[in-house]
């Protein structure tokens, strides 16, 4: 994709919505010559499926799960995620149970770092990817909070 990868920037966070930076394809004829196009304008959309659980002992929050991710291009990779946070909670709490995530975004080998809010068991949280996640956990819970949450994603993929 175009653009100088040291100093490359996302002022829009749109580019993992739309495939690139600026959304903008490139090709090169003879090595000399440039053509641009427009973009393809096809976002690419992310989820997961997964199990985990996440608790509490008074302000500090520690959560982790692990299932399958995929995205909208065809990829599917195996994940584990951690994450910490801290906000005003009860004094102790906990949850376990099925996570269901949705994002924009391709899904490759690697880790993903993000920050963002927890409420009980559920998080919104994005990156300068511009990749934003919601996270639910759907199961039993004891105790409630909110607060700011930092997690780390590790993608593990065949192909990709």
């Amino acid at each position: 994709m175009g653009g100088n990868p040291i100093t490359y920037r996302d002022p829009t966070g749109l580019d993992a919505f739309f495939g690139g930076p600026g959304g903008y394809t490139q090709s090169y004829t003879n090595g000399t010559s440039t053509q641009q196009s427009l973009p393809a304008m096809t976002p690419v959309f992310s989820g997961s499926v997964g199990a985990g659980g996440s608790g509490n002992l008074g302000p500090l929050v520690k959560g982790a799960d692990s299932g399958v991710a995929f995205d909208s291009r065809g990829h599917v990779c195996g994940y584990v995620n951690n994450c910490t946070g801290a906000g005003w909670n009860a004094l102790g709490g906990g949850s376990i149970g099925a996570v269901i995530s949705t994002g924009v975004g391709e899904v490759s080998s690697g880790i993903s770092n993000t920050c963002g809010v927890y409420a009980g068991a559920n998080q919104i949280t994005g990156n300068s990817d511009g990749v934003s996640l919601g996270r639910f956990l759907y199961g039993p819970s004891y105790g409630t909070g909110a607060g700011a949450i930092k997690c780390e994603t590790r993608y593990y993929c065949l192909g990709n």
